[in-house]
């Protein structure tokens, strides 16, 4: 079994059969379990980001807007920013992330 991320993820290494690691990662993405009960969703991407390609957030997003879930769906994207770069933790960021865990979490007890 393949050591990386997808690798343990899916059980299954991907440099054996490239065509299952698709197969199977397209069967453990969330956005074939969305459904009436799906949590809060905010969605940061990196208009930059040379390893997922926005379309993918933007599917995610229209498939949870579709599902009648936009009220509590949110997609960003982050000026600047790669895939988990720096850029995304600026203070704009931060702020927009604050607010959405205040919102459903609830601000921190003192």
């Amino acid at each position: 079994m393949s050591e990386t991320h997808e690798g343990l993820l899916l059980g299954h290494d991907p440099d054996n059969n490239p065509s299952e690691e698709w197969k199977l990662a397209y069967e453990a993405s969330p956005i074939n379990f969305i459904n009436k009960n799906t949590a809060p969703i905010l969605i940061m991407h990196g208009q930059n980001d040379p390893l997922v390609p926005p379309a993918v957030s933007q599917e995610f997003y229209d498939k949870l807007v579709r599902a009648g879930l936009g009220s509590q769906s949110y997609l960003y994207w982050v000026k600047n920013s790669g895939h988990g770069t720096p850029e995304i933790f600026q203070d704009s960021s931060m702020q927009i992330m604050t607010n959405f865990y205040y919102k459903y979490l609830g601000k921190p007890q003192k």
